[in-house]
């Protein structure tokens, strides 16, 4: 019955919800990139995995 309502609008209605998936990811990604960059820059600890070392790089030139 729901899908009826969204006739002609279901497009919009998947972009919007992926649209807010993606948001939330990286509202909640951003500030732990930050957070591990700045402790392996000052700390001492070192990044763990090349996985996250990769990813860590790769998202911190994608938002520079």
């Amino acid at each position: 019955m729901f899908f009826k309502f969204m006739k002609g609008y279901r497009l919009k209605y998947i972009f919007a919800s992926i649209s807010i998936i993606i948001s939330l990811f990286l509202s909640i990604i951003i500030p732990i990139i930050i957070k591990t960059s700045i402790d392996s820059i000052i700390g001492d600890k070192e990044v763990e995995g090349r996985y996250i070392l990769y990813l860590l790089t790769t998202l911190e030139v994608g938002i520079i």
